[in-house]
């Protein structure tokens, strides 16, 4: 023995009230989907009311005027593309779409047209730039690419460094060497013929030192007898 389950007992019943003659209203299938669905109360906006983000529109709601009073609004969680709208009371007083009264900028048409013609021309471009495959086979290597700021300040750093390195003492230098070097390059400079950049301005430099006038001051007191042993074309010029 068990109970019988509410479909059963509904299917008994029912044939009771047949032998009866007596059959119960029956709900038709819109309204049992009323019964179900969930709600929530909302202000009317002229023609709109707004549910979980979404804006519905029915010009009915303008035309009964009820702007700015509550209704109910139903919606069918599976399509949230309209949803029903009742006045507190439960009587429906219309269906609202979704974004109901907006339309694109552009028609169907119009959209449709432009990318016919639009996929008409990259066919064209696509075979006209296959046709001139041999043709760009055929050209010249391009020439090199033009630097950036960025790359020409670079190099022109690098440059620069390794006219330092250049011009920079020799670890093998002896002092009196280092000397010579120096006056060669800033006597190349006064008698106007070219020099390193890197190497005056560490001649100029290096001009100002001790070492470099105690060189000078015994060039002074012993003339050629000092330059003794040092070749004649060791200047950095």
């Amino acid at each position: 023995m068990r109970h019988r389950s509410p479909a059963e007992q509904w299917d008994a019943l029912m044939v009771e009230a047949e032998a009866l003659g007596v059959m119960p209203p029956r709900l038709s299938p819109d309204e049992a989907r009323d019964l179900f669905r969930p709600h929530a109360l909302r202000t009317v906006h002229r023609a709109w009311v707004q549910l979980h983000s979404r804006k519905y529109f029915s010009q009915t709601l303008d035309d009964l005027d009820l702007h700015g009073r509550e209704v109910r609004v139903e919606y069918d969680p599976r399509d949230l593309g309209r949803v029903w709208v009742r006045d507190l009371d439960g009587r429906l007083i219309c269906e609202a779409a979704q974004d109901g009264n907006t339309r694109p900028y552009f028609n169907d048409d119009d959209v449709a047209e432009a990318r016919a013609r639009r996929a008409t021309a990259q066919d064209a471009m696509a075979r006209r730039d296959e046709s001139a495959v041999p043709h760009l086979l055929a050209e010249p290597a391009p020439a090199p690419r033009a630097l950036t700021a960025d790359e020409e300040r670079a190099k022109a750093r690098l440059a620069a460094e390794m006219a330092a390195e250049r011009a920079a003492p020799k670890r093998d230098e002896t002092p009196k060497d280092r000397w010579w070097r120096a006056r060669q390059t800033l006597d190349a400079h006064a008698a106007g013929r070219p020099v390193d950049a890197e190497a005056l301005r560490w001649a100029r430099g290096y001009s100002q030192t001790p070492e470099y006038r105690s060189h000078e001051a015994a060039l002074e007191e012993w003339g050629d007898v000092f330059l003794h042993g040092l070749p004649a074309g060791q200047a950095s010029a």
